[in-house]
């Protein structure tokens, strides 16, 4: 009988030689660093210049945060959930679409947003951040609420709730209705340290005056593991505490 021939053999061999030659000629090296510049130079909030986006309740903002978690701004509601920079060309943002093609030129970029209702070519501005100071850099992350304190009450109504704070001036509330919630109600506001107090809070929603009294929070206590609160809104008024969401 004859013998069919071994086709694998030779097939193996030019992959391994493909492989040799990318390592030869840089392109798997170029390319990784090709994503970690992307990874660095997505962080941040984008505000879209199109004027007419807020008028037609379409995406105003997209800010990617440093812990792969994106959240966008649409008409009057925010969603925020994960994202994968899948390759030096394209951004998956988890439930909502991709960005491809994101050039930063300073302050400012430029990028395709593809969503379930269509692509957008954005030119965007980035959000100047806040003054840069360790109190700053301690608060900006996402905290996960306990269920101690003022929030005994609140978690009994809802499953799990978390917050975050950006360096952008992004502050972030989260709450999950029950344990098979997948998308969470999500709040946006803006944040800056109150300049007469320097543990204090004041936030606001985009578009509104910073500084009247209803809408401010006192830190208690604030470190690398532990956020402890009191908040002035009627709404949730009294003390609560976080963690980092990880613990």
């Amino acid at each position: 009988m004859r013998k069919k021939p071994d086709y694998q053999i030779p097939l193996l061999f030019c992959l391994s030689l493909f492989c040799l030659s990318c390592k030869a000629d840089g392109t798997t090296d170029d390319q990784s660093h090709k994503v970690e510049k992307l990874k660095k130079e997505i962080v941040g909030e984008w505000t879209f210049r199109q004027a007419s986006a807020r008028a037609n309740g379409q995406i105003t903002t997209l800010e990617f945060l440093d812990n792969s978690r994106f959240v966008v701004e649409k008409g009057d509601s925010a969603i925020s959930d994960t994202y994968e920079v899948a390759n030096a060309r394209t951004i998956s943002l988890n439930n909502l679409g991709e960005v491809r093609d994101f050039e930063a030129n300073g302050e400012r970029a430029g990028f395709v947003l593809s969503t379930s209702e269509g692509d957008i070519t954005v030119d965007a501005d980035k959000t100047e951040e806040l003054k840069k100071e360790n109190r700053t850099k301690l608060l900006s992350r996402r905290w996960r609420l306990l269920r101690v304190e003022d929030a005994v009450d609140s978690l009994g109504m809802i499953y799990k709730a978390y917050i975050t704070f950006t360096q952008s001036g992004t502050y972030l509330q989260e709450s999950f209705n029950n344990v098979n919630s997948v998308n969470p109600s999500t709040l946006k506001f803006k944040w800056k340290w109150d300049p007469k107090d320097e543990n204090r809070i004041q936030y606001w929603y985009r578009g509104d005056n910073p500084g009247h009294e209803r809408e401010f929070m006192v830190i208690r206590e604030l470190t690398e593991t532990s956020l402890k609160i009191i908040h002035s809104n009627p709404d949730w008024s009294g003390k609560f505490s976080y963690v980092p969401e990880d613990n």
